[in-house]
């Protein structure tokens, strides 16, 4: 072959590893040939300094062995990355950019003990928000910090091992079987005590701030926050609950006895109390109310402002109804002398109330006995009234177990309508004016018996 300059060749892009290149077997002062591979293979250990393959202009960047079965690259004399049988280890920083990093192994172990998350130039709570960790499972299991509630927020229940407990600051608040002292204060001194108190007895959540549970004869000190109701134990249909804003109310097997609204009003059987005690009963089942006096006397008494105005009192075998009637109350006292021109004025009625066509009663028209005796008849003829009624009941506040609110209150939506205000009458107050027609009628039959007795007739 003649001789040809190297620089004469033509250039070969895409050698394999079987191709060879001349060498120079300088101890024998032969020139041989060695195949790429062959050249690759038996390639100077090389170190982390002086790497078997490097950069032209630096020397100490590139890749070498740093013992059997190993490979490294080396940067600016310094391992930066070692390839073994066993796994890659990166003795350095290792920054990963970009959107997604996948780790496909079984475990991860990391012999570092702190992780920071959410690491970027200025960080805030605002950059923090929605960080976490999410589990994938038939429904993700988060931790996950939530920057509005300025707290971590988990999607799941949360189960510690035996004989751990609950810490505030360093002190126990809650455990599998008690309540920690910082909520247990005796009630002699402040001193914290632990008690028989536990967890399940008092479902609701405690502000820790305020509130403190006493053990049993104990005092409660500071405030006790209740998100819905008190529930009894091993009974949970049976509770106290705060249904509505100022709003409180009884639960007994499910159904609501009692309620305390906003002004004052209770309502027993009703939600909605018409007046400052309202009962609602069935008579065929309930008696509406019982007074049971232990002896004889006086077993309710009736007020206007601080005079007592009436009364009902029981003997062994009777009760009567009393309304005030001293002499020492009264002034203006005069003989009734009209008695029987009045009663001649009342135009007794037989008929029937509209709820009741079945039954017909002696009485008289309110309107016409207040004409003739007015003290006994309140309210005038066709007189109306406004009446509020509910136009859109109310949707009491459903708490789950967890206190998170499942269905928020709605106050009932009210209006007002004009209604009858029906007349009253209190026939007993009929009884002096009758009284005095009957004397008078008596003195008149007197006179006459007399007179034919005069005349002989009698």
């Amino acid at each position: 072959m003649a001789d040809i300059k190297i620089n004469d060749l033509t250039a070969y892009t895409d050698p394999v590893s079987t191709d060879v290149l001349p060498i120079v077997d300088v101890g024998n002062d032969l020139t041989k040939k060695v195949s790429i591979a062959d050249l690759l293979e038996n390639a100077g250990t090389g170190s982390a300094a002086a790497p078997s393959f490097s950069f032209d202009g630096d020397n100490d960047t590139g890749i070498y062995r740093p013992g059997a079965d190993q490979v490294a690259l080396t940067a600016g004399g310094t391992q930066a990355l070692l390839a073994e049988s066993t796994g890659i280890t990166i003795p350095g920083n290792l920054t990963v950019s970009g959107t997604t990093t996948t780790v496909d192994t079984v475990n991860l172990t990391v012999k570092d003990k702190n992780i920071e998350l959410g690491v970027v130039s200025t960080p805030s709570n605002t950059t923090a928000d929605g960080g976490g960790i999410t589990l994938k499972g038939a429904t993700d299991k988060t931790i996950n910090w939530v920057d509005s509630t300025d707290a971590w927020t988990l999607s799941e229940h949360i189960n510690i091992a035996s004989a751990k407990e609950y810490r505030i600051a360093g002190t126990k608040v809650l455990d599998a079987t008690s309540l920690g002292s910082a909520l247990l204060t005796d009630s002699t001194s402040s001193t914290s005590t632990t008690t028989a108190a536990t967890p399940n007895s008092v479902k609701t959540s405690f502000d820790l701030a305020n509130a403190a549970l006493p053990k049993a004869g104990g005092t409660l000190t500071g405030d006790l926050t209740i998100p819905d109701k008190i529930i009894h134990s091993g009974d949970t249909n049976t509770f106290i609950r705060f249904p509505a804003a100022d709003t409180f109310s009884v639960d007994t097997a499910g159904s609501e006895r009692m309620r305390i609204q906003s002004s004052g009003s209770v309502g027993i059987g009703t939600s909605s109390p018409a007046g400052k005690l309202e009962v609602n009963f069935n008579s065929s089942v309930d008696v509406g109310l019982v007074l049971k006096n232990s002896t004889t006397g006086t077993s309710a008494r009736f007020y206007s402002g601080s005079s007592i105005v009436g009364s009902i009192t029981v003997t062994g075998s009777a009760t009567a109804y009393n309304t005030s009637s001293d002499y020492r109350l009264k002034e203006n006292v005069v003989n009734i002398a009209d008695g029987i021109t009045r009663v001649k004025q009342l135009i007794p009625k037989r008929f029937n109330f509209i709820v009741d066509a079945d039954t017909t009663v002696d009485g008289f028209l309110a309107h016409e006995a207040q004409i003739v005796v007015p003290e006994a008849v309140t309210g005038g003829k066709d007189a109306t009234k406004e009446e509020e009624y509910v136009v859109t009941p109310a949707v009491e506040e459903v708490v789950d177990e967890s206190g998170n609110v499942t269905t928020a209150a709605v106050d009932a939506v009210m209006g007002t309508r004009t209604v009858p205000d029906h007349q009253v009458i209190d026939q007993s107050k009929l009884v002096p004016l009758l009284t005095a027609a009957l004397q008078e009628a008596i003195t008149k039959i007197e006179t006459l018996e007399q007179r034919l007795s005069d005349a002989g007739i009698a």
